[in-house]
């Protein structure tokens, strides 16, 4: 039973298929070919020596760039912080730089608790004047 609506598929002949798979065969060989030569070309001992570099620079770049991205502090994720603070940990015990890191760390703290008053006394103090000024205009419009 045949459906009249289906297409009748005419097969090429054997030439013509065997002309097509020598054709593939010859495309074949030469693709082989050419990644022969590029993989000979790179396995030079300069372009090796460039790839571990670059390789190497990157992964340091991502490194950094993924322990200074805060995004992912926000989300409670302190994974990322845990080996650069053992590291810091190990590298402070052994040199024996707990004191000095410690009076850095409350001189920077004072420093900063310092700014922090300055800058809500500075808002406080603009925000006084402008309310001053905002009730001289309106006793100067009655």
């Amino acid at each position: 039973m045949t459906d009249s609506k289906t297409p009748h598929v005419v097969e090429p002949s054997f030439e013509a298929r065997k002309k097509a798979l020598i054709a593939q065969g010859a495309a074949r060989r030469k693709d082989i070919g050419q990644s022969i030569d590029i993989v000979r070309d790179n396995l030079h001992a300069d372009k090796l020596a460039r790839q571990a570099v670059n390789h190497m620079t990157n992964a340091a770049y991502n490194t950094i760039e993924n322990l200074l991205d805060l995004r992912g502090l926000r989300n409670g994720n302190f994974r990322k912080l845990l080996p650069l603070a053992a590291t810091v940990y190990s590298i402070v015990t052994k040199r024996k730089l707990v004191k000095p890191v410690m009076k850095g760390t409350a001189a920077v703290a004072g420093l900063s608790a310092g700014l922090f008053l300055f800058w809500r006394h500075k808002q406080k103090q603009a925000a006084n004047d402008e309310l001053l000024t905002y009730s001289n205009d309106s006793e100067s419009a009655r």
